[in-house]
């Protein structure tokens, strides 16, 4: 199992992990997260690779992540899900927007899980976590 983390610089700090996993016998290597996205919602959004930080959020922003499902396989996989553990704090983090849960992608493919979240004006200063899991079967 493959784990990708991305810390998002705030007054408030959250980590990002992003966690490959997989169910039956997938090798992990063919699926994985190519990109993760970060930034205030409507703003740009920023690539960001493991482990660095990303610009300053505050409490009450409303951020938008974007999280890239690809299949590096040879084979097609079903029943893709991209499951989110957020710490307690945070609330209730939301379901991916843009895509059905579960999905499935061809060999080769990619597809995008978007994320709108909004920091609640109430947290206090410190670190909370957020870890996408992404897990799939292989149709064969």
């Amino acid at each position: 199992m493959e784990t990708k983390k991305i810390i998002i610089g705030l007054a408030v700090i959250i980590a990002l992990l992003i966690t490959v996993g997989s169910a039956l016998a997938l090798d992990p290597a063919a699926l994985s997260v190519s990109d993760v996205k970060v930034g205030k919602t409507g703003g740009n959004l920023v690539s960001y690779i493991n482990g660095n930080e990303t610009a300053a959020f505050q409490p009450g922003d409303e951020i938008t992540v974007k999280v890239t499902v690809r299949n590096n396989g040879n084979v097609p996989l079903e029943k893709i899900e991209v499951a989110v553990n957020a710490d307690p704090a945070l609330g209730n983090f939301p379901a991916p927007q843009s895509i059905p849960d579960p999905f499935h992608l061809q060999a080769g493919q990619e597809k995008e899980a978007t994320y709108v979240y909004k920091i609640p004006a109430s947290l206090t200063a410190g670190f909370y976590s957020v870890e996408f899991e992404v897990k799939a079967r292989d149709e064969s």
